[in-house]
């Protein structure tokens, strides 16, 4: 396993497949909602924001990556919205 791609990831981060430009999934969401939703308000964009991450006691049991990382679900909500890359208008994300 050592020295594989996928070591040291970060499970809040994606990047676009064609520039590789990274992009945290807070701007992600942003720019999800600026396409879709101009005119959300904050409460909105705090409440589509928040991953449950489980409770202290579950931090040990679970491994928050493997179960259900917010890269996955952001590049999954990003390709299927048909939002592009800021950079190189692209619709294609994927994980860094």
């Amino acid at each position: 396993m050592v020295g594989q791609r996928y070591l040291g990831r970060q499970i809040t981060s994606l990047v676009c497949g064609g520039c590789r430009q990274k992009v945290e999934s807070k701007m992600a969401m942003d720019m999800y909602l600026k396409k879709h939703m101009p005119d959300a308000g904050w409460k909105v964009k705090d409440a589509l924001s928040t991953y449950n991450w489980g409770t202290r006691k579950q931090v040990g049991i679970y491994e928050p990556s493997a179960t259900s990382a917010p890269n996955q679900q952001m590049i999954r909500l990003l390709n299927n919205g048909k939002v592009p890359c800021p950079r190189c208008d692209l619709v294609q994300w994927t994980m860094p």
